[in-house]
């Protein structure tokens, strides 16, 4: 009874790792560009997902902040 009870959770483990890397392979990539201002003006990003931003204005220096503070 305990050799089952490890192999469910060596299974159940297993399964956990699979889901994880299946998040990984649906992630995307978005790029953000700065100019007088943003483009794409807003962004909905998953877990996973990455952001590149490029500033191209010659006269500012821009942060990215949240608007929530998180």
């Amino acid at each position: 009874m305990v050799k089952q009870g490890v192999w469910k959770r060596g299974l159940s483990l297993i399964f956990l790792m699979i889901i994880a890397c299946a998040d990984q392979l649906s992630a995307t990539e978005h790029f953000v560009t700065v100019n007088n201002s943003f483009s794409p003006p807003s962004l909905t990003i998953d877990i996973g997902d990455t952001v590149t931003w490029s500033n191209l204005d010659d006269f500012f220096t821009h942060t990215v902040t949240s608007m929530s503070g998180a």
